[in-house]
């Protein structure tokens, strides 16, 4: 890309949200983005500065490890408890969750996984 008709220069290869249209402004020096859209920024160069940015960027805990893993087991003890509820004829329907199975899931199908269940929620609510 010519640039004032003078210089050769690569082109910014940001591209707009709603269009998609490519910005068509030339990209900094080594860059593949123009200034406009990043290209000057040296991003943070020290521990502190990253801590920094990481937490000004952080919206919400869905998508945290902990909020993954907190509701993976949220599902489990969910599906769980189904499962012992089928097991003593609470409920009177012959559907069972779909689905993928959480990784922490252990299917209750005995009265002996049902004392098992209710033990692990009487020691989780201990703590």
């Amino acid at each position: 890309m010519l640039v004032f008709g003078k210089h050769d220069a690569k082109q910014c290869n940001a591209r707009s949200k709603r269009s998609g249209v490519q910005c068509k402004k030339a990209a900094c020096k080594g860059r593949d983005k123009c200034k406009f859209h990043g290209g000057k920024s040296t991003g943070p160069r020290t521990q502190a500065g990253r801590q920094r940015i990481s937490e000004a960027n952080w919206i919400h805990g869905r998508r945290s490890a902990e909020g993954q893993l907190k509701a993976t087991q949220d599902a489990a003890r969910i599906r769980e408890m189904a499962d012992a509820l089928h097991v003593l004829g609470a409920l009177n329907t012959d559907e069972k969750f779909r689905g993928r199975w959480p990784k922490c899931y252990e299917p209750v199908q005995d009265l002996e996984g049902v004392e098992r269940l209710v033990q692990k929620l009487v020691i989780r609510e201990g703590e």
